[in-house]
């Protein structure tokens, strides 16, 4: 609901700022901007659906995809999930052609139930988009001061240096790297994407208030400073003290750097590296603390068929290239009004809206004026790069790029939805020359809306296999314990048992009325979606050792390997050495050892509180240890075979 609300929020505010630099009255459509926003990122899917569902008009076109020399792969079935796993798995590709992506979006991240990171920082990504946006829109013009300004040390004698600082830090521009602070510790990911997105408002931002768009010592100085951020980032980044200790550094020099020579490229330069160093410091008390599994760029070794790309983002793609072509083409034509001079009404020749021909002081900020520049704004959001550099992890040999893909992508689609639904409200109040509302911009708007029911397929047919039918009937309540008492586990002595792991959503209840703070608690541990932790899941209290892809990906610690140029573990920090078999082995031994010295150590060691002993755990160790267990505390909840032991501490 809130990414929605976000979203529509977003969709309203781009059509208002858009009518005002246009000079037009927009009524009703920057509503449904808003819910077309809304539609467009949190609830339609990929174009994936719309092709592979057999039962869809669009799967008729995956036999001319074939024609053209295209594997399409299997076609004659289609599983809600199909949507995020379609690159790399249909057709599979094996052996050293191997690449396992991932293309998730919103709406299949709540289908599932998904709380990771990149669905949470969903709320925080959107408020920097809407920062970005009053930022550019609320830009004041080039100032009679900066036009004095000459990029040459008589900028320095003029007192310039102590007064810069009040035009380039502002408001927005430090909410902004505020903003970056707290989604890195939240999904790096998204801290590199919207840095990189707002780099770009920068530019924009830089390029309609500035004299000077570039010089030579500029152009050197952006290229110094932007490749120190990212130099400095990936030697020191480990060490939190020292990483931003030379970015701040490196922030005053840029301040310099955008004194002594003001232009747009290096007032840019600034502004990154002013946000890249707020963002670090805001998220120190995090980094400080948080081993970093990697920080290191590979180039893509596999790269995704072009028409594959298009089977899933062909829709939104279309739409954006669109739109860019024509903010292109399209001046910012005012409209055209009849007037009357001496009692004679005439229509005055359309001009373009912005500052007048005298104003402009270079050809790219003659460009960007002369458009609207929220237009200029979303054809900027129109970027995403996961087919170039992927972020090294401990995913190897066909799944190297599928985490970075994964990332990429989400944030990818948020982004275009947001260019989508403005661009195709925006197209039915286009101007051309003559002041008239384009003819060509209704066509291709209401051709654009028809396109969007492409997207719109995914969330009707995913709803109806993951959830059934949509009913009052079929409710099934927000309670996410509810689904154990008819649940047959996998993971009991008796598999067919319905309900077998009701005592757990007790006693997950018990947990969660009953025990305050976070104390410690054992249970037993498994490998990822599997029914194991599942105390600590739902209740958030600390258990000693969760699921184990998971916990080997947050503390995983690699070198690359220049040979074979990929990331290989350290042998000198080892995860499994390090953490996982030592904590595996003394969770064993806590569900079957009888040597009550032994055990009292490692229950101390960890600082247990509560033990869980119930079918869970005796599948696992073939053993639930209650009869020694019970020696170390109080039974605190008993039901059917499973009991929760408060430690006497």
């Amino acid at each position: 609901a809130i990414p929605f609300a976000m979203s529509y929020s977003i969709g309203t505010l781009l059509m208002e700022y858009a009518a005002k630099y246009s000079e037009q009255e927009i009524s009703g459509l920057k509503y449904i901007a808003g819910i077309l926003s809304g539609f467009c990122v949190t609830i339609f899917g990929n174009s994936h659906s719309f092709f592979y569902d057999p039962e869809s008009f669009g799967n008729k076109f995956l036999s001319f995809f074939e024609s053209l020399g295209a594997e399409v792969g299997k076609t004659d079935a289609f599983f809600y999930p199909d949507s995020t796993r379609y690159i790399g798995h249909n057709p599979e590709l094996t052996g050293e052609a191997a690449d396992y992506t991932i293309e998730e979006f919103p709406f299949y991240s709540y289908l599932v139930s998904d709380l990771h990171a990149h669905v949470i920082s969903m709320m925080v990504v959107l408020l920097i988009l809407a920062v970005c946006i009053v930022a550019v829109a609320k830009l004041k013009e080039i100032s009679a001061e900066e036009r004095l300004l000459t990029t040459t040390t008589d900028n320095f004698k003029q007192g310039y240096f102590k007064k810069a600082y009040k035009s380039l830090i502002t408001v927005p521009v430090i909410v902004i790297g505020v903003l970056l602070g707290v989604v890195q510790p939240t999904n790096f990911w998204d801290f590199l994407i919207y840095f990189v997105f707002a780099s770009m408002t920068f530019f924009l931002m830089n390029t309609l208030s500035s004299k000077t768009f570039a010089d030579f010592r500029g152009s050197v100085l952006f290229v110094v400073n932007v490749g120190a951020i990212l130099g400095i980032y990936l030697k020191f980044s480990s060490n939190v003290a020292a990483h931003i200790i030379l970015q701040t550094v490196l922030l005053a020099a840029s301040y310099a750097f955008a004194c002594y020579a003001p232009t747009a490229l290096t007032r840019t330069s600034f502004h990154m590296s002013f946000v890249f160093t707020v963002a670090h410091i805001i998220a120190a008390p995090f980094s400080a603390n948080f081993d970093a599994f990697s920080n290191a760029l590979g180039k893509c070794k596999t790269h995704s068929p072009i028409y594959q790309l298009f089977i899933l983002w062909g829709t939104y793609v279309i739409i954006g290239l669109t739109f860019f072509v024509i903010t292109i083409v399209y001046k910012n034509w005012g409209k055209q009004v009849q007037v009357k001079q001496n009692k004679k009404a005439f229509a005055p020749k359309p001009s373009v809206i912005g500052m007048s021909e005298n104003d402009y002081t270079n050809p790219v900020m003659k460009f960007f004026g002369q458009r609207n520049r929220m237009d200029i704004f979303v054809c900027g959001i129109f970027i995403a790069a996961p087919e170039i550099f992927y972020v090294r992890d401990i995913y190897t040999s066909g799944y190297l790029r599928s985490n970075t893909m994964f990332k990429f992508a989400f944030a990818a689609f948020i982004m275009l939805g947001i260019t989508v639904a403005y661009a195709v409200l925006r197209l039915f109040r286009i101007m051309n020359k003559k002041g008239e509302y384009s003819n060509l911009g209704y066509i291709i708007g209401i051709a654009f809306c028809i396109l969007l029911l492409i997207p719109a397929h995914y969330p009707d047919i995913g709803l109806r296999q993951r959830m059934g039918t949509i009913s009052t009937d079929n409710y099934k309540t927000l309670d996410g314990t509810k689904y154990l008492e008819t649940y047959k586990s996998n993971f009991i002595v008796d598999k067919e048992a319905e309900g077998g792991l009701v005592p757990y959503a007790h006693a997950i209840n018990w947990f969660n009325e009953n025990v305050s703070g976070s104390p410690v608690i054992v249970e037993s541990y498994g490998d990822s979606y599997t029914d194991n932790c599942i105390v600590s899941a739902y209740t958030g209290l600390p258990t000693v050792f969760g699921w184990q892809t998971h916990e080997w990906l947050w503390r995983f610690h690699g070198i690359i390997n220049k040979e074979k140029d990929l990331l290989e573990s350290d042998p000198d920090h080892d995860v499994f050495k390090l953490y996982i078999n030592p904590r595996h082995a003394d969770i064993d031994k806590i569900y079957t050892s009888d040597d009550s010295g032994e055990l009292k150590e490692i229950l101390d060691r960890y600082e247990i509180e509560y033990i869980v002993t119930g079918p869970l755990e005796a599948k696992r160790f073939g053993s639930d240890n209650f009869s020694v267990l019970s020696q170390f505390g109080d039974v605190v909840f008993d039901e059917s075979d499973l009991r929760v032991i408060k430690v006497n501490r």
